[in-house]
Protein backbone atom coordinates (compact mmCIF):
# COMPACT_ATOMS: atom_id res chain seq x y z
CA UNK A 1 0.00 0.00 0.00
CA UNK A 2 3.04 2.59 0.83
CA UNK A 3 4.78 2.01 -2.25
CA UNK A 4 1.31 1.82 -4.44
CA UNK A 5 0.74 5.41 -2.78
CA UNK A 6 4.52 6.63 -3.32
CA UNK A 7 4.24 6.09 -7.04
CA UNK A 8 0.50 7.53 -7.61
CA UNK A 9 1.97 10.72 -5.75
CA UNK A 10 5.24 10.77 -7.61
CA UNK A 11 3.41 10.56 -10.98
CA UNK A 12 0.27 13.20 -9.85
CA UNK A 13 3.03 15.57 -9.13
CA UNK A 14 4.68 15.24 -11.97
CA UNK A 15 1.66 15.58 -14.17
CA UNK A 16 0.54 18.40 -12.25
CA UNK A 17 4.04 20.15 -12.94
CA UNK A 18 4.12 19.61 -16.66
CA UNK A 19 0.31 20.60 -17.00
CA UNK A 20 0.99 23.73 -15.61
CA UNK A 21 -2.64 24.55 -15.64
CA UNK A 22 -3.20 26.84 -12.02
CA UNK A 23 -4.15 23.44 -10.52
CA UNK A 24 -2.06 24.70 -7.10
CA UNK A 25 -4.62 22.77 -5.06
CA UNK A 26 -3.74 19.63 -6.44
CA UNK A 27 0.09 19.91 -6.60
CA UNK A 28 -0.02 21.11 -3.09
CA UNK A 29 -1.93 18.22 -2.00
CA UNK A 30 0.48 15.85 -3.93
CA UNK A 31 3.37 17.31 -2.91
CA UNK A 32 2.58 16.89 1.00
CA UNK A 33 1.31 14.02 0.55
CA UNK A 34 4.64 12.53 -0.98
CA UNK A 35 6.41 13.98 2.45
CA UNK A 36 3.55 11.86 4.48
CA UNK A 37 4.14 8.73 2.79
CA UNK A 38 8.05 9.42 3.14
CA UNK A 39 7.43 10.07 7.15
CA UNK A 40 5.17 6.60 6.84
CA UNK A 41 8.91 4.84 5.83
CA UNK A 42 10.92 6.84 7.89
CA UNK A 43 12.37 8.43 5.28
CA UNK A 44 13.06 12.10 7.32
CA UNK A 45 14.78 13.50 4.57
CA UNK A 46 13.12 13.22 1.92
CA UNK A 47 9.69 14.33 3.84
CA UNK A 48 11.59 17.32 4.73
CA UNK A 49 12.85 17.70 0.87
CA UNK A 50 8.89 17.52 -0.31
CA UNK A 51 7.82 20.11 2.34
CA UNK A 52 10.89 22.66 0.61
CA UNK A 53 9.25 21.72 -2.51
CA UNK A 54 6.10 22.86 -1.36
CA UNK A 55 7.39 25.83 0.25
CA UNK A 56 9.51 26.84 -3.64
CA UNK A 57 6.08 26.32 -5.34
CA UNK A 58 4.46 28.88 -2.60
CA UNK A 59 7.28 31.29 -3.07
CA UNK A 60 7.21 31.22 -6.66
CA UNK A 61 3.56 31.86 -7.29
CA UNK A 62 2.96 28.23 -8.77
CA UNK A 63 0.79 27.49 -5.57
CA UNK A 64 -1.70 29.52 -3.69
CA UNK A 65 -0.30 30.52 -0.23
CA UNK A 66 -3.03 29.55 1.36
CA UNK A 67 -1.47 26.20 1.45
CA UNK A 68 0.98 27.03 3.00
CA UNK A 69 -0.43 25.51 6.55
CA UNK A 70 0.99 22.21 5.37
CA UNK A 71 4.33 23.50 5.95
CA UNK A 72 4.26 24.00 9.62
CA UNK A 73 1.52 20.79 9.81
CA UNK A 74 4.19 18.53 7.68
CA UNK A 75 7.50 19.86 10.13
CA UNK A 76 5.27 19.53 13.38
CA UNK A 77 4.70 15.73 12.05
CA UNK A 78 8.03 15.51 11.53
CA UNK A 79 9.61 17.07 14.46
CA UNK A 80 7.26 14.78 16.71
CA UNK A 81 8.48 11.64 14.69
CA UNK A 82 12.08 12.96 15.64
CA UNK A 83 10.99 13.17 19.31
CA UNK A 84 11.62 16.84 18.86
CA UNK A 85 8.24 17.57 21.24
CA UNK A 86 8.68 21.40 22.01
CA UNK A 87 9.68 22.32 18.39
CA UNK A 88 6.74 20.14 17.22
CA UNK A 89 4.36 21.67 19.55
CA UNK A 90 5.20 25.11 18.03
CA UNK A 91 4.62 24.10 14.39
CA UNK A 92 1.28 22.47 15.00
CA UNK A 93 0.15 25.86 16.91
CA UNK A 94 1.40 27.46 14.26
CA UNK A 95 -0.55 24.97 11.34
CA UNK A 96 -3.84 24.84 13.29
CA UNK A 97 -4.09 29.30 13.77
CA UNK A 98 -4.12 29.12 10.23
CA UNK A 99 -7.42 30.30 8.01
CA UNK A 100 -6.68 26.89 5.80
CA UNK A 101 -6.79 24.92 9.55
CA UNK A 102 -10.69 25.99 9.77
CA UNK A 103 -11.51 24.83 6.33
CA UNK A 104 -8.89 21.74 6.15
CA UNK A 105 -10.71 19.43 8.32
CA UNK A 106 -8.24 16.68 8.27
CA UNK A 107 -5.34 19.30 9.01
CA UNK A 108 -7.34 20.85 11.73
CA UNK A 109 -8.27 17.23 13.52
CA UNK A 110 -4.30 15.73 13.29
CA UNK A 111 -2.99 18.97 14.27
CA UNK A 112 -5.23 18.95 17.28
CA UNK A 113 -4.58 15.12 18.40
CA UNK A 114 -0.36 15.83 17.62
CA UNK A 115 -0.67 18.96 19.82
CA UNK A 116 -2.73 16.99 22.96
CA UNK A 117 -0.17 15.13 22.27
CA UNK A 118 2.69 17.17 23.06
CA UNK A 119 1.14 18.56 26.10
CA UNK A 120 0.32 14.98 27.51
CA UNK A 121 4.16 14.30 27.29
CA UNK A 122 4.90 18.07 29.03
CA UNK A 123 2.77 17.05 31.91
CA UNK A 124 0.15 19.93 30.92
CA UNK A 125 -2.93 17.32 31.58
CA UNK A 126 -4.92 20.11 31.79
CA UNK A 127 -4.26 21.39 28.44
CA UNK A 128 -3.83 18.04 27.15
CA UNK A 129 -7.73 17.07 28.29
CA UNK A 130 -8.85 20.49 26.76
CA UNK A 131 -7.29 19.68 23.32
CA UNK A 132 -8.57 16.17 23.65
CA UNK A 133 -12.32 17.66 24.16
CA UNK A 134 -12.17 19.67 20.92
CA UNK A 135 -10.24 16.48 19.26
CA UNK A 136 -12.92 14.03 20.25
CA UNK A 137 -16.30 16.25 19.67
CA UNK A 138 -15.13 16.45 16.12
CA UNK A 139 -17.82 13.94 14.19
CA UNK A 140 -14.71 13.48 11.72
CA UNK A 141 -11.84 12.29 13.72
CA UNK A 142 -13.09 8.58 12.74
CA UNK A 143 -12.29 9.28 9.15
CA UNK A 144 -8.51 10.28 9.93
CA UNK A 145 -5.52 8.53 11.10
CA UNK A 146 -4.68 10.07 14.52
CA UNK A 147 -7.76 8.24 16.30
CA UNK A 148 -4.51 5.76 17.37
CA UNK A 149 -2.37 8.84 18.95
CA UNK A 150 -5.78 9.99 20.86
CA UNK A 151 -6.31 6.62 22.27
CA UNK A 152 -2.37 6.44 23.39
CA UNK A 153 -2.46 10.45 24.93
CA UNK A 154 -5.53 9.59 27.28
CA UNK A 155 -4.41 6.27 28.08
CA UNK A 156 -0.77 7.66 29.00
CA UNK A 157 -2.82 10.63 31.21
CA UNK A 158 -4.89 8.06 33.04
CA UNK A 159 -2.35 5.14 33.77
CA UNK A 160 -1.16 6.22 37.30
CA UNK A 161 -5.28 7.40 38.36
CA UNK A 162 -7.07 4.37 36.62
CA UNK A 163 -4.98 2.02 35.56
CA UNK A 164 -8.00 -0.37 34.55
CA UNK A 165 -9.11 2.45 32.45
CA UNK A 166 -5.73 3.22 30.75
CA UNK A 167 -5.59 -0.64 30.14
CA UNK A 168 -9.09 -0.83 28.36
CA UNK A 169 -7.80 1.93 26.26
CA UNK A 170 -4.53 0.48 25.37
CA UNK A 171 -5.81 -2.64 23.79
CA UNK A 172 -8.47 -0.22 21.86
CA UNK A 173 -5.38 1.54 20.75
CA UNK A 174 -3.13 -1.87 20.13
CA UNK A 175 -6.35 -2.55 17.71
CA UNK A 176 -6.25 0.44 15.68
CA UNK A 177 -2.74 0.08 15.54
CA UNK A 178 -2.83 -3.01 13.62
CA UNK A 179 -5.82 -1.59 11.40
CA UNK A 180 -3.96 1.44 10.30
CA UNK A 181 -2.92 1.78 6.69
CA UNK A 182 -0.29 4.31 7.62
CA UNK A 183 0.82 2.69 10.94
CA UNK A 184 4.31 3.08 10.42
CA UNK A 185 3.85 7.03 10.83
CA UNK A 186 2.75 6.09 14.44
CA UNK A 187 5.95 4.42 15.52
CA UNK A 188 5.85 6.76 18.23
CA UNK A 189 2.55 5.90 19.94
CA UNK A 190 3.60 2.08 19.24
CA UNK A 191 6.29 2.39 22.12
CA UNK A 192 3.69 4.63 24.28
CA UNK A 193 0.52 1.93 23.72
CA UNK A 194 3.51 -0.84 24.31
CA UNK A 195 4.40 0.78 27.72
CA UNK A 196 1.22 1.44 28.86
CA UNK A 197 0.15 -2.41 28.60
CA UNK A 198 3.43 -3.43 29.81
CA UNK A 199 2.76 -1.40 33.26
CA UNK A 200 -0.45 -2.98 33.25
CA UNK A 201 1.15 -6.46 33.24
CA UNK A 202 3.99 -5.35 35.68
CA UNK A 203 2.94 -3.03 38.53
CA UNK A 204 -0.81 -3.33 38.59
CA UNK A 205 -1.36 -7.06 37.75
CA UNK A 206 -4.45 -5.98 35.62
CA UNK A 207 -4.56 -8.85 32.39
CA UNK A 208 -5.18 -7.46 28.91
CA UNK A 209 -9.20 -7.12 28.07
CA UNK A 210 -10.35 -8.92 24.80
CA UNK A 211 -11.29 -6.15 22.36
CA UNK A 212 -14.49 -6.80 20.12
CA UNK A 213 -13.57 -7.87 16.57
CA UNK A 214 -16.56 -5.92 15.32
CA UNK A 215 -14.93 -2.68 16.82
CA UNK A 216 -15.53 0.65 14.98
CA UNK A 217 -14.21 4.23 15.34
CA UNK A 218 -17.63 5.40 16.81
CA UNK A 219 -17.41 3.04 19.95
CA UNK A 220 -13.88 3.92 20.47
CA UNK A 221 -14.60 7.67 20.62
CA UNK A 222 -17.27 6.77 22.80
CA UNK A 223 -15.21 4.65 24.93
CA UNK A 224 -12.36 8.12 25.03
CA UNK A 225 -15.00 10.70 25.71
CA UNK A 226 -16.18 8.18 28.97
CA UNK A 227 -12.51 8.10 29.60
CA UNK A 228 -11.97 11.63 29.49
CA UNK A 229 -14.05 12.90 32.35
CA UNK A 230 -11.57 10.89 34.75
CA UNK A 231 -8.97 13.14 33.74
CA UNK A 232 -8.86 15.77 36.29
Amino acid sequence: MIDFNRRQWDEADASFARADLGWGRYTASSRYRRAEVAMATGDYATAYRHLANLSEGIASGSIPGTFAAFIPFGEGQLARLEGLNQIASGYLQDALASDFASKMDELRVQALAGLATMEGVSGSAKRARELLGQCLNDDLLQFFMPLTMVIATLAELLVNADAETAIELGALAASYRNRSWFKAMYGPDEARITTILDRAREEHGIPLPDVPADLTAAHAIAECREALALIS
